[in-house]
């Protein structure tokens, strides 16, 4: 469930960059300002390799940049929709609008974010509800809208 990894306060509509990795660095640093990180260097390095290895952007807009951690967490998330859409080399080259990072505690065979990776993916499928996410104006309202997606 997307309670699971997420509240309202993980989400923010105040993230602008000119690239995908400006971005990362960007909601990284909120996610460390908010307390949810604590090596905000090792997470950028580690989000924008992977992002190098193989780009995170889906479908739709959408784009889930992520990565292991050495640090105690257990799963990580917040969301940026972004002011303007950025390249997130989308598979439907789409540029992404709506980015969710996604973080996890790096452990021998462990692919403890996969399910998270799925919850997140699950709800941005529709045409109607990625209107109204881009419609939400508070990420309260945007929150709300991924748990109605959720259970659906």
């Amino acid at each position: 469930m997307i309670e699971d990894y997420l509240s309202a306060e993980d989400i923010t509509f105040d993230i602008s960059g000119k690239d995908k990795f400006e971005i990362i660095e960007k909601l990284l640093s909120f996610l460390h300002e908010r307390g949810r990180i604590s090596d905000l260097h090792c997470a950028i390095q580690a989000v924008e390799h992977r992002e190098r290895v193989r780009a995170t952007g889906l479908e739709k807009g959408v784009a889930i940049p992520h990565a292991k951690l050495d640090e105690d967490i257990r799963i990580v998330a917040g969301i940026a929709r972004l002011k303007e859409p950025v390249d997130f080399q989308a598979v439907d080259g789409t540029p992404c609008r709506h980015i969710v990072m996604i973080l996890a505690k790096r452990v021998p065979g462990g692919a403890v974010h996969i399910s998270a990776l799925s919850t997140f993916a699950r709800v941005f499928v529709t045409a109607e509800r990625m209107a109204r996410l881009d419609a939400a104006r508070t990420p309260e309202e945007y929150f709300t809208i991924l748990q109605k997606g959720d259970h659906a």
